[in-house]
């Protein structure tokens, strides 16, 4: 919603990313802090927080680039992924322009039809490729397995795509006892 604390956090993240040149950049990435007691209960409020890593070029003025995002939240990780692919098409990003998609669990949403949340950005200035419809796609993990195991099979999966397909993002989130891990990638129907 406009005006909201995400809503300002995201409009930052978008402005800072707007004065990264593009392949400096490396990821954006949410995350939450919580303070507990000896006892494990939560005491204090999180503190949210978007994290931008690029690299640092200090030769390179870079012109102000138009960087858009969308969020989707549902009460399933499955029905996420598929939402944020559908906003990102839906709202004009092309094929080229996706810099970030990543997770985040929304444990303190009073609604849990939207404790799944999966934001992306993407960059209007960089070319327009073509059309993301039949385009991306997406595939995950959600499980109670070690990080571990989510973090190798995410590479086995980028290492099975090779040539046919383009790794946009490859994000995980803790959500309760589980761990998931979703990957996100580009293929053209032909290479099938």
């Amino acid at each position: 919603e406009e005006g909201t604390l995400i809503e300002t956090m995201y409009s930052d993240v978008c402005r800072i990313v707007s004065k990264i040149a593009p392949e400096n950049l490396i990821s954006i990435t949410g995350t939450a802090e919580f303070e507990y007691d000896d006892y494990y209960n939560r005491v204090e409020t999180d503190v949210n927080s978007f994290l931008i890593f690029y690299y640092e070029d200090l030769q390179m003025p870079v012109e102000e680039q138009t960087i858009k995002y969308c969020e989707a939240r549902a009460n399933k990780w499955e029905k996420a992924a598929k939402d944020i692919l559908y906003e990102l098409n839906n709202l004009g990003a092309k094929k080229g322009q996706i810099i970030a998609i990543d997770a985040h669990y929304n444990e303190d949403n009073d609604d849990p039809a939207e404790y799944a949340v999966f934001s992306a950005w993407w960059n209007e200035s960089l070319p327009d490729e073509g059309d993301l419809r039949n385009f991306l796609f997406q595939e995950g993990i959600n499980d109670k397995g070690f990080w571990k195991d989510h973090y190798n099979r995410a590479c086995e999966e980028t290492e099975l795509k090779g040539e046919t397909a383009k790794i946009f993002s490859i994000t995980s989130s803790s959500c309760g006892e589980n761990g998931v891990t979703y990957w996100f990638y580009g293929k053209d129907k032909h290479t099938d």
